[in-house]
């Protein structure tokens, strides 16, 4: 009697999904197990720090639908405690999946925390569960203070931030960097969103943070390192996070800051049958080391690649021309490129919105535009033009 043909998803995530409908319509015909520590069917992450805040939406409502019948043996509400690629098995909290064909490693991330003290109106935001505390509190905000305090003004940070004011509560946004989202992209679109969320009456302290809260059982202000302090009645915490890889101690993997894969996603270390996506894969770029991309675009380009690898197929990896975006205040800012690889840049405004052009050599090497979907849907083509090009001159994959 033939083995059993099966490959295990771990992470019922964007990334999970996707690559299960990828290796289905590449002709997989074995099962697929899907692992999810969370009780609920993947569904869309993106609006938690948005619609889903703003208004009275359920979880059913981000589902991911498959455009296929996919065949999946689901294990929702499980979590994955170990991985060993020689042995070709996972070990979950409801048994062991063993004799594998193959492994996607789609555990995504968890949110970074601090040490506050546990009062009530204290969060993170990662998972729908999070999304509904804070819209609990939200509510508790509206009721009393009206204020909420946003620590951390990157992208989940200010769409909380926006989210907040169109509730018509009072935010409070908090970074220790000197203008927005200074992680992810320069300086001046920084600034420029800055001038966004102060046209919309945020109270931007930047360049402080957060030190201390008060409050007995539940939050009712916080202390910055100012020196000053703010009465509100949440604290939403927006520092990051951190790859979900604590139960890949002790199989073998780089799994520091995320899954160390190659340009196949395949995980080094799993002997060709692990591959990583989305949150918690660490991945190369076209300039510098490894770096997990935290952004639905790539997701969804990383899962086909490494359902292909799992089959065997090396076609060409990842296509190096990122994409993602962030809606705030009815707004779309719009990210193509590499916009931190860059020696000059150009503004240009219109009564639309803004663009600002990232080059290097007189080379457009990324764009940011806010309300100008023309002028990012001309800078991917002329991106993905040039990435070909550069791939076909140095021989393609290798």
């Amino acid at each position: 009697m033939a083995p059993t043909r099966r490959i295990a998803v771990v992470g019922a995530s964007l990334g999970g999904l996707r690559t299960a409908e990828a290796l289905r319509t590449l002709g997989y015909d074995g099962q697929l197990v899907v692992v999810g520590e969370e009780p609920h069917a993947p569904y869309d992450r993106p609006p938690l720090s948005k619609d889903f805040l703003t208004r009275p939406m359920s979880v059913d409502e981000l589902t991911l639908r498959s455009r296929d019948r996919l065949d999946i043996d689901w294990r929702l509400g499980v979590r994955a405690t170990a991985l060993d690629p020689g042995a070709r098995s996972v070990r979950t909290t409801d048994g062991v999946l063993s004799d594998l064909d193959g492994v996607v490693i789609a555990a995504g991330a968890a949110a970074r925390t601090l040490e506050l003290s546990g009062l009530a109106g204290i969060h993170t935001l990662r998972t729908a569960a999070d999304a509904l505390a804070i819209r609990e509190s939200l509510a508790v905000a509206a009721r009393g203070s009206g204020a909420v305090a946003i620590l951390g003004a990157g992208l989940v940070g200010c769409e909380v931030t926006a989210s907040c004011r169109e509730l018509g509560l009072s935010a409070v946004l908090v970074d220790p960097a000197p203008r927005p989202m200074a992680r992810a992209l320069p300086g001046v679109v920084g600034g420029l969103m800055a001038e966004e969320h102060r046209r919309e009456g945020v109270d931007l302290r930047l360049g402080t943070t957060v030190t201390s809260v008060r409050g007995r059982n539940r939050i009712s202000g916080v202390e910055l390192s100012d020196g000053t302090s703010v009465e509100v009645d949440a604290l939403v915490v927006a520092v990051g996070s951190v790859a979900a890889t604590g139960w890949l101690a002790g199989s073998g993997l780089d799994h520091v800051d995320g899954v160390l894969a190659d340009e196949w996603c395949r995980a080094l270390g799993g002997g060709g049958r692990v591959v990583a996506v989305g949150d918690v894969a660490r991945t190369p770029r076209p300039r510098g080391g490894p770096e997990r991309g935290e952004h639905w675009s790539l997701v969804v380009e990383q899962s086909l690649v490494a359902a292909r690898a799992l089959l065997g197929d090396l076609s060409p990896g990842v296509p190096a021309v990122p994409f993602f975006w962030s809606d705030q205040y009815g707004r779309r800012l719009q990210i193509v490129g590499s916009p931190r690889d860059t020696d000059a840049y150009s503004v240009e405004t219109s009564e639309q919105g803004w663009a600002v052009s990232f080059t290097r050599d007189d080379r457009l090497v990324g764009l940011a535009a806010l309300d100008l979907p023309g002028r990012v849907a001309a800078a991917r083509r002329t991106l993905r033009t040039a990435s070909a090009l550069a791939r076909s001159n140095h021989g393609g994959a290798s």
